[in-house]
């Protein structure tokens, strides 16, 4: 497709949003333009798929919605945007404070040059009037000096303070880049940034590394029957049981839909098992309640497979093996928590299916 022909669709999928927007007497904000679009477009499997549902019931569908879902969806790819931009705005602040340091050490310097100059024409013989020259003179430089010093404070002290306060930004948007949108949680981004981290650390310690991979049971059966923000309830359910079962330098995040995963540092197996149990049964314990009607919708329950770091295997391999264990207690009556140990090789596995 050649850039005119590119053009010429993208023209035709603006206008045929901005159609479907007005159809569905749904504002054509910004925010909804760009979920609409981004979801015609095809790229995004679960927000096309949450998009048609809204269009068949758009009577629930209000403002804080389309906030929940453009932050869900859209969000991440902004968060490098306002990153990006923040970081810009601190290094002109820096730029401006220093450039005030340079203006100040230029002043100093002239100031001390005007006094060498005066001081060498005090002597002994120096009339009285000239005395009062040279004093007024260097009154009158030490005045505008002072001025410029406290024009410098002033310079300073609104420069550092915008440093500041877009440090304390900065710091918001990063965690807000490394955050779950839906549920609070750490994301997957998070996760990979980290895990390389933790991996090199128990190589190095020699001490034990264990991963869980958890998912929600019947999860899109569950969605499809009950919609979208129940479902979306429900992950937030998992993700406070998974952040109240763990402890110390253990993280928890969203590995991404209704999966999650759990890194266990300076734990073994046996002890991976026992966490991702409680896990499990606390999940399990709790009944859905739809907030809409109030209709109690029974619990749900988790699957989870763990897997132990071995000294010098790729996180791939850690991965894979902590899936495989998932996919058995899966495979094996779901609700249960599965070591790796116990996973059966994938041609008797396969066999099964």
């Amino acid at each position: 497709m050649d850039t005119s022909e590119s053009l010429t669709a993208a023209a035709n999928l603006a206008k045929q949003v901005l159609i479907q927007l007005v159809k569905l007497r749904i504002p054509p904000n910004p925010r909804n333009y760009s979920l609409w679009y981004n979801a015609y477009q095809g790229d995004d499997p679960d927000l096309t798929r949450t998009v048609e549902q809204i269009s068949g019931n758009v009577e629930t569908y209000d403002d804080e919605q389309s906030r929940d879902l453009y932050r869900r969806f859209l969000g991440p790819m902004h968060d490098d945007e306002t990153l990006n931009e923040t970081g810009e705005r601190i290094e002109t602040a820096i730029s401006q404070v220093m450039e005030a340091l340079g203006d100040a050490g230029g002043d100093a310097a002239d100031y001390g040059k005007k006094l060498a100059a005066v001081s060498g024409k005090l002597n002994e013989d120096t009339q009285a009037n000239q005395v009062r020259t040279i004093v007024t003179e260097i009154l009158s430089d030490t005045r505008r000096m002072q001025e410029r010093t406290k024009h410098l404070e002033g310079r300073l002290e609104e420069s550092l303070s915008e440093v500041n306060q877009l440090r304390v930004r900065l710091d918001e948007v990063k965690q807000d880049a490394l955050t779950d949108a839906l549920t609070g949680i750490s994301n997957r981004k998070h996760f990979d940034n980290s895990i390389d981290e933790i991996i090199e650390e128990a190589a190095a310690s020699r001490e034990p590394l264990c991963l869980m991979m958890l998912d929600i049971d019947h999860f899109k059966q569950f969605n499809d029957s009950y919609g979208h923000q129940t479902g979306d309830e429900v992950l937030r359910l998992v993700a406070r049981c998974l952040t109240d079962s763990i402890k110390g330098r253990d993280f928890a995040a969203r590995f991404g839909g209704e999966e999650f995963v759990i890194v266990l540092p300076h734990t073994r197996l046996q002890d991976a098992l026992i966490v991702g149990d409680q896990v499990r049964a606390n999940v399990a314990s709790k009944r859905i309640v739809k907030k809409t009607t109030g209709e109690k919708l029974g619990n749900i329950t988790l699957s989870a497979g763990v897997s132990q770091y071995r000294p010098g295997e790729s996180l791939e391999d850690l991965l894979h093996r902590a899936d495989e264990s998932l996919y058995s207690a899966k495979d094996s009556g779901r609700n249960r928590v599965v070591a790796e140990q116990v996973v059966a090789p994938k041609e008797s596995l396969a066999a099964a299916s």
